[in-house]
């Protein structure tokens, strides 16, 4: 299979698979393969490094793609995006799932860092802080903040550009 991005001149093929770019092991292994959800015409990758087990997409999409795919009607007005009763579901689901990662990596919550790249309005991350963790969540550049987030630390830009 050829991994790319189509355009008018066909498939691009994209750059080779890089090292961890957290902590640079170049052992990564690729977990699964997926095209966009929004078109099916980009194909992804994740990869996992086994030295600190960071996930991550390759290719890295551009900010232009990430524009596309997450306008600010993306993520709702203010604290709620859905129906009350949907929202509710959503954070249990959040609360539920920082429970499971915690007890699976047998750490403490007051010793946990998690980093949220995508993070959105922070349901996970407001799970994660309740259980003692401390909080880094990253967003594009034009995201609104949510207000009353105690414990989470939002960081508004690309990745690469951001210091924790």
């Amino acid at each position: 299979m050829t991994y790319g991005v189509e355009t008018d001149r066909g498939i691009e093929p994209v750059e080779k698979q890089r090292s961890c770019p957290f902590c640079d092991d170049d052992r990564s292994a690729l977990l699964t393969s997926a095209h966009d959800f929004d078109t099916g015409l980009e194909c992804y990758d994740l990869y996992q490094c086994p030295r600190c087990l960071t996930t991550r997409t390759h290719p890295m999409p551009t900010e232009e793609a990430l524009a596309a795919h997450y306008d600010p009607s993306y993520y709702g007005g203010g604290d709620e995006k859905f129906h009350p009763a949907i929202e509710y579901l959503t954070r249990a689901t959040g609360r539920r799932r920082a429970k499971s990662m915690m007890n699976a990596l047998e750490c403490p919550g007051e010793q946990a860092r998690v980093l949220d790249i995508g993070c959105g309005r922070g349901n996970l991350l407001r799970a994660f802080a309740d259980l003692g963790c401390e909080c880094h969540g990253v967003e594009r550049a034009d995201f609104t903040v949510p207000g009353n987030q105690p414990g989470i630390q939002y960081h508004l830009g690309p990745i690469d550009e951001q210091n924790f």
